[in-house]
């Protein structure tokens, strides 16, 4: 699937359809710094609304559930996908080139940011700090907890980089700040901890 995305996106650079630039200045600082950003957004918006038509009945069984075996999802889960989702979810970055140019280091680093945020949102180790979900800038980003809640129950949490999407479609799932402080809370220290010895 991946060698069927490179195939596409070469045949759309090929005919004009689509430019990966390697000036990075070529269209000014400001798109170059702006340029990764705006992409990242409307990755997160086409997953969302694909992720939501995944999740209807008919596509789900025969589709998403693939994805979905992984109830308590490993970084491998990233990677699991039926061949027709895969193709889905690896469209984004050639629809994107169909509206703005990149620069060939902001593909990579789109690739990239991709690759290591699909595999610490499914990685089921909550990696950011107590107090991340309720702070004004940083809960706007999705954690480990809010997409294993999805694979958890299959619902709600639908957004994939942003937790924006889900807030004003109204697809959070209610118990997610509970389950983030839940898995950020100090754990109690053992009583034999301090004894310093194992009996």
């Amino acid at each position: 699937m991946v060698a069927a995305g490179g195939a596409v996106m070469l045949a759309m650079l090929v005919s004009d359809w689509a430019e990966i630039y390697d000036d990075p200045l070529k269209y000014g600082w400001a798109w170059l710094l702006l340029s990764l950003p705006v992409a990242i957004v409307l990755h997160d918006f086409y997953f969302y609304w694909t992720h939501r038509l995944l999740h209807t009945r008919w596509l789900f069984r025969h589709l998403h559930g693939v994805h979905h075996r992984s109830r308590h999802p490993s970084p491998w889960a990233s990677l699991a996908f039926h061949p027709v989702e895969a193709l889905i979810q690896g469209a984004p970055l050639a629809l994107i080139l169909l509206v703005i140019p990149l620069n060939d280091y902001v593909v990579v680093a789109f690739l990239g940011h991709q690759m290591l945020r699909n595999a610490h949102l499914h990685g089921a180790v909550e990696l950011f700090p107590r107090g991340f979900v309720r702070h004004w800038f940083w809960g706007r980003f999705t954690t480990t907890t809010h997409h294993h809640l999805h694979h958890e129950t299959g619902q709600g949490n639908y957004a994939l980089w942003f937790t924006w999407w889900d807030r004003w479609f109204g697809t959070e799932r209610t118990d997610y700040l509970a389950r983030f402080d839940a898995a950020t809370a100090p754990r109690p220290r053992a009583a034999d901890d301090d004894a310093g010895a194992i009996a």
